[in-house]
């Protein structure tokens, strides 16, 4: 079998599976044979469980330690990276195997695991593939500088300068902003509301420990011209807490499940607020929606907060803070202004540039037997 481009993440937060989404629908939109993997498909469920435990415990419990213990990465210590890549190599054998089978003629990976083992099996000769390194943050971490990786696909300046930083040629990183859904670039802009209508303020309620999500609610309490959605994905305990805690401060509002598209609820938002991870940072401003950034903790986060606010996309608080936040947006009749903004300051056609750079050498020749 011989495909296009594989396109691989990692289940480290859900915005390393949007941004590979956004890659695979602009590539499948020009035509290409694409396939979408997760680095742990062929792995043991305990593995893959194990994994993305540690990460979302580390993120939402122990933001700080964790964010310490991935600085680590940028140490330089004497061969931790090739002890790195043999350790990866030997844990996902039966990955690289299914990549080989696919045989692609180009891969973009938007989690530096995957890129890891894909860069091993590169300099072992084992795969063959043009390889794209797309990093999701506005900050990246040493672990994404993997020698065997031909080019990289950055959101922004601070990412490119990060790589540049740990060894990375300036001539291999493009700018190219960060992959979200199209569907949010053809959103209604946000209509400026009267102060004393329903406002409607959206949270990606997966990103927060129980007690920042009880913190944001409670915010909201007393203010009378609000609605407060909570977003639970499939975490059906994070749905009945947020519920619950929504029913005890008499905050209108829903905790909503699993959506398979973030479009829809953006379009009926005002605001949104959520931690700063590189997607929901760029979702909300595709979208043209304020955001409210919280408690931004580890150092992709505060490197995505820093670019929100410089584009005045938007706003940081604390969680304990967000409704405060919320009722001087509306007062100054700033979340119309922000959110248009936001939208200003991202890249339309992200999906595209990292298209046509995984696929530089041979997209025409595609499009031309498609014709």
């Amino acid at each position: 079998m011989a495909i296009d481009l594989l396109v691989v993440h990692a289940p480290s937060g859900a915005g390393h599976k949007s941004a590979a989404l956004a890659v695979v629908e602009q590539a499948r939109a020009r035509g290409l044979q694409v396939v979408m993997l997760e680095l742990f498909d062929d792995a043991p469920r305990a593995l893959e469980r194990a994994y993305a435990g540690f990460h979302r415990l580390g993120r939402t419990r122990l933001p700080t330690l964790y964010s310490r213990a991935m600085s680590l990465t940028n140490a330089g210590t004497p061969g931790y990276g090739a002890l790195r890549r043999l350790v990866t190599r030997g844990l996902f054998l039966r990955f690289t195997r299914r990549v080989r089978e696919l045989a692609p003629r180009a891969i973009v990976s938007t989690h530096h695991l995957p890129l890891a083992v894909l860069a091993a099996a590169k300099l072992a000769g084992t795969i063959e593939a043009r390889i794209i390194g797309l990093v999701t943050d506005h900050h990246a971490e040493a672990v994404w500088a993997q020698a065997g990786v031909d080019n990289f696909a950055v959101p922004g300046s601070e990412a490119l300068f990060g790589l540049v930083k740990h060894g990375i040629d300036a001539a291999k990183v493009t700018t190219t902003g960060l992959p979200v859904e199209h569907a949010l670039y053809t959103l209604p802009d946000c209509v400026a509301r009267d102060h004393h209508a329903t406002h409607r303020v959206l949270v990606a309620g997966t990103g927060f420990s129980p007690d920042e999500l009880r913190a944001v609610i409670r915010s909201f309490a007393r203010i009378v011209n609000v609605r407060v959605d909570i977003l639970c994905g499939l975490d059906a305990d994070l749905r009945e807490l947020a519920q619950r805690e929504l029913d005890r401060a008499l905050v209108r509002g829903e905790a909503l499940g699993h959506v398979k598209s973030v479009a829809p609820n953006l379009e009926g938002a005002d605001l949104f607020v959520g931690h700063a991870g590189g997607a929901s940072v760029h979702e909300a401003m595709a979208a043209g929606r304020t955001m409210v950034s919280v408690n931004a903790a580890t150092a992709e986060e505060r490197a995505n907060e820093r670019f929100l606010l410089r584009s005045d996309g938007g706003r940081a608080a604390l969680a304990e803070d967000v409704g405060r936040v919320f009722e001087e947006l509306v007062a100054t009749d700033a979340l119309a202004r922000l959110g248009a903004n936001g939208r200003r300051a991202t890249l339309v056609h992200a999906a595209r540039s990292v298209v046509e750079q995984a696929t530089t050498s041979f997209w025409h020749a595609v499009g031309s037997a498609a014709a």
